[in-house]
């Protein structure tokens, strides 16, 4: 690798980094501002004096940590991509899915939401990565399990929460699986396809089991702990995806 291309690949990394922040920052609030008064927002960078919501006091507290996390993560992940490229497309493909898994994780985690316009983008390019690399049926196929899959879990979380309320009349808010959840574990299936979703979901299970573990575990240690608190899921279907396209040679010997 020349002086070039690692140039070329740096600079490639801070573009993507910055456009995912910028993203992050502004795409939550296209469904409750006008364009107009978002434009001025941007222009105008006044962060803590221009009225949008409390989202954004909460939100910027940690966004110095978040970009200088995004940039480093773009950096080794361009990097990574192309140093295991078969050729320039899959690379940018790659890139293309890891960006969008980056912003809808991060969204998903800072709002507590994923925003169905980047779900149905999540299917159109999850579909075609599916397609190039595994084959219509497979990819298909993938795609149903996961929804499938997942689909089982949101009807189960619905009765658990009447279950809840009927038993302990407490009434929680949201769902414990929101339908967002459904069509990104359907992406995911026709990222990886079948059965390889199937290895996929599981690490999903594993790891987010393990780390709600842990974070009601130093909540209490705190004295922190709330019931029922609802955590951002996303972010382990979209590890639970990535360590599967990346170890799927090992995962299958498994």
């Amino acid at each position: 690798m020349n002086t070039v291309e690692i140039s070329l690949l740096i600079g490639i990394s801070l573009i993507v980094g910055k456009i995912v922040n910028v993203l992050c920052d502004y795409l939550p609030l296209f469904g409750e501002y006008r364009i107009s008064d978002l434009i001025s927002y941007m222009i105008n960078k006044k962060l803590y004096t221009y009225p949008l919501n409390i989202w954004l006091r909460n939100i910027y507290k940690y966004r110095i940590q978040r970009v200088n996390i995004i940039r480093y993560f773009y950096i080794i992940t361009v990097f990574y991509l192309w140093g295991t490229r078969i050729s320039i497309c899959t690379f940018l493909i790659n890139l293309v899915l890891y960006t969008l898994f980056s912003i809808l994780m991060i969204i998903d985690i800072e709002n507590k939401i994923i925003l169905f316009p980047l779900n149905v983008l999540g299917l159109i390019i999850g579909f075609y990565y599916g397609i190039m690399t595994n084959g219509f049926h497979t990819t298909v196929f993938g795609g149903v399990t996961g929804m499938g899959i997942f689909l089982g879990i949101f009807f189960l979380g619905i009765l658990a929460k009447w279950l809840i309320k009927f038993f302990f009349t407490l009434e929680l808010k949201g769902e414990p699986i929101g339908f967002g959840d459904v069509i990104l574990a359907c992406t995911i299936g026709l990222v990886v396809g079948w059965p390889i979703i199937l290895n996929s979901l599981l690490i999903t299970i594993v790891i987010s089991g393990l780390i709600s573990s842990i974070i009601i575990l130093f909540s209490w240690l705190l004295n922190r702990y709330q019931k029922f608190y609802s955590i951002a899921y996303s972010p382990y279907l979209i590890t639970g995806a990535i360590i599967t396209l990346n170890y799927q040679s090992i995962l299958s010997k498994i």
